[in-house]
């Protein structure tokens, strides 16, 4: 897939046809004055709620401020802070504490492995984690000083770094896609637009603040005066998610398709899902199978919605769909999102005809800054558009078609990621780990039939023994995030080849679907 690759003619995706706004162009408000007028609307009001804690929306802003001073003052304008994020309350406060500082935030999953954690945090000054740690600053300390009346940080521009978030790499470390504050708040504008929220509702996301859609939908949540359920799958399990939506009932939930059919399925859901009038299920390539599951389990009447985006592009195309979808497999993406310039084009990077399949290419001002690499911000995949520097390319590596109707259809992928439940993942980042084990010399990650990874490994004099499978196994967990845990490791003495010597994936697919 070259990187370069002939200007395509760019269509530009016309209003959207159920009436969502284009939520692209406005300057970001300053968090601390979206936090100060939600504290002053709805003060002792639950914005937050976990088994362990409730926060109100005054408590909320008062701590995301302290946070905020405390950075400011400890680190120069452009530093870099790193939060390691559990799914809670406090968690959340502190990132938007982080966020508001003007300083990089370094958003990190707080059950990811340690040595995971450690690669991410290579640039930042300082850190911030929910238990006290020599070296490292908790979220009580960071949040203990209160900030001098009236203080406020230096507003950063539209287009600094904001937040970093973590992606599977392909080189076998952790990737950070860098956002801006406007893209940011774009995605939190386009959230509060299209779930409507009212003061007073509830809102359940199973994505936490270490995630960049999930950090915008809690901000829109706090925008709107909605308190946010954390529904957080690693630290309360599914069941404790369905106690936690039983004991309060939510208006709208967020969530990918694998989690809506687990929780949906489970007994007691029924109630736990009561009142909701919207329903999310994030997908690539959403299964009418599971579309049809949650409408025959959620209440009457309930929309339900889908969205496709991605961490460097954001929210791209998203519909709420009808109750006859187009026929298929899988149902579309979603209609793009007004104003996005986008292409399909071939591998040459030349537009395809009408109607056929091509990689989606986008062009914004949205697009992720580029990709963190100890302390440094590097292009990546993400190129400054001739046409406007102020906008950049991005090749989303998504294999799309254009519907007739306008609706954006997944194909595929050009290259070999693979999606788990809605986390994208590199299959190298899972070699490279594999290989590290003194035996391997060759591994070969491939999604089985459920689209799980599964690994092949070459150990030249080694049995393929419980054991060895054990022993990878064990360091798959060491080093990656329970997604990028391989579900299954065959040990071959060669792996399959084509004709080229390239390792033959399409047969090593089979054989994992094969079982």
């Amino acid at each position: 897939m070259p990187t370069e690759f002939p200007h395509p003619a760019w269509r530009v995706a016309p209003p959207h046809p159920q009436g969502l706004p284009r939520c692209d162009g406005e300057a970001p408000t300053p968090v601390l004055d979206l936090l100060d007028a939600a504290a002053c609307a709805h003060g002792n009001r639950d914005a937050l709620i976990d088994p362990q804690q409730r926060m109100s929306f005054a408590d909320l802003a008062a701590h995301a401020r302290a946070v905020a001073h405390r950075i400011a003052s400890t680190l120069p304008q452009g530093g870099a802070v790193a939060a390691v994020l559990p799914y809670s309350p406090l968690g959340v406060a502190t990132a938007f504490g982080c966020l508001a500082s003007g300083r990089i935030t370094l958003a990190l999953n707080a059950h990811d492995p340690a040595e995971r954690l450690a690669q991410a945090l290579a640039g930042a000054a300082l850190v911030l984690q929910a238990d006290p740690a020599p070296q490292h600053l908790s979220f009580a300390e960071a949040g203990a000083t209160q900030a001098p009346q009236g203080w406020q940080p230096t507003p950063p521009g539209a287009d600094d770094p904001a937040m970093v978030h973590f992606t599977s790499g392909s080189s076998g470390v952790p990737k950070g896609i860098v956002l801006s504050h406007l893209a940011v708040a774009a995605r939190a504008r386009a959230a509060l637009a299209s779930f409507g929220y009212t003061p007073g509702e509830r809102v359940m996301a199973t994505s936490g603040p270490h995630v960049a859609s999930g950090f915008s939908f809690l901000l829109a949540a706090i925008m709107a005066g909605a308190t946010h359920l954390c529904a957080s799958l690693s630290a309360q399990g599914a069941g404790g998610i369905l106690r936690l939506m039983q004991a309060n009932p939510p208006d709208v939930t967020i969530t990918n398709a694998a989690l809506s059919r687990m929780l949906l399925g489970l007994p007691g859901s029924a109630a736990a899902f009561a009142r909701v009038r919207l329903h999310r299920m994030g997908a690539m390539g959403l299964a009418h199978a599971d579309w049809e599951a949650a409408v025959a389990a959620l209440p009457r009447g309930c929309a339900i919605s889908h969205t496709y985006a991605s961490t460097e592009a954001q929210v791209v195309a998203e519909w709420q769909i009808p109750g006859t979808p187009p026929p298929g497999p899988s149902l579309p993406a979603g209609w793009l999102t007004e104003g996005w310039r986008h292409a399909l084009v071939d591998p040459d990077g030349a537009p395809v005809p009408d109607g056929m399949p091509g990689e989606l290419v986008l062009s914004d001002r949205r697009i992720a800054l580029g990709e963190w690499h100890a302390g440094a911000i590097l292009p990546g995949r993400m190129q400054p558009d001739p046409q406007d520097p102020s906008r950049r390319i991005f090749r989303t590596g998504d294999v799309m078609r254009l519907g007739p109707d306008g609706l954006l259809y997944f194909v595929g992928r050009a290259d070999r990621q693979i999606n788990v439940n809605g986390v994208r993942i590199e299959p190298g980042e899972i070699e490279a780990v594999l290989r590290e084990h003194h035996g391997v010399v060759e591994a070969a990650v491939v999604a089985d039939a459920a689209g799980r990874p599964t690994a092949f490994v070459v150990a030249p004099g080694t049995a393929d023994t419980p054991a060895l499978r054990a022993a990878l196994l064990a360091r798959a967990r060491a080093a990656l995030p329970s997604a990028m845990w391989p579900t299954a490791i065959t040990v071959l003495p060669t792996l399959p080849r084509l004709g080229s010597g390239k390792p033959d994936l399409v047969a090593m697919r089979r054989q994992a679907s094969e079982g």
